[in-house]
């Protein structure tokens, strides 16, 4: 999944994008994204979505509803189009 994330959120989006990298690679990184989260009012959106690693999703900041899952095995076209589309 890493390339073609990478690719899409390269992509041309407008500013209101906002793209947070979360490391849950071990105790330390965990609590840092925790505390990323936590900050920006997405702890709910994150304890609802925190079902293992290797995707992303995009967040209605307004409604923090989740417009769109990103999963490995989607291209970086096809992540582009869904981000594009819950724009």
């Amino acid at each position: 999944m890493e390339p073609d994330l990478r690719i899409a959120m390269a992509a041309d989006f407008p500013e209101r994008v906002h793209f947070l990298d979360l490391d849950l690679t071990n105790e330390k990184t965990t609590a840092r994204a925790e505390e990323s989260v936590a900050e920006m009012g997405l702890w709910q959106v994150y304890m609802e979505n925190a079902v293992g690693t290797g995707y992303a999703i995009v967040v209605d900041p307004e409604t923090m509803e989740v417009v769109a899952r990103l999963a490995p095995g989607m291209s970086a076209a096809e992540m582009a189009a869904a981000i594009q589309a819950a724009l």
